[in-house]
């Protein structure tokens, strides 16, 4: 079961610190960016990344569970979200059989 958590972005003169994973297999999903709210950037992390790689010592992670309002929120403000859910909506319904039919 993916992960979600919530962490600062820290920078210095020269770096942006963020949240570091492995690079997916070509047949796993990555981490997804689910974006950021009042300067916590909050993220979905597959399972296969478990448990996590050191962090650099500028993060920290913290796991939550997303509530109604943040999803809602995160749905208004990523592009990626928005587009995967315009992709949903425009699929056909799909076909419903009775038991019997089936």
């Amino acid at each position: 079961m993916p992960q979600f958590y919530k962490y600062k972005k820290v920078t210095d003169q020269y770096t942006v610190y963020q949240l570091q994973l492995p690079e997916p297999a070509e047949d796993q999903p990555g981490m997804i960016d689910l974006g950021e709210i009042d300067g916590e950037t909050y993220v979905c992390v597959p399972d296969w990344t478990h448990p996590l790689p050191e962090q650099p010592k500028q993060i920290t992670l913290t796991k939550i569970t997303p509530t109604v309002g943040m999803i809602t929120s995160f749905f208004a403000k990523s592009g990626l979200l928005q587009l995967v859910k315009a992709r949903m909506d425009s699929k056909q319904p799909m076909v419903r059989y009775s038991l019997h039919d089936e």
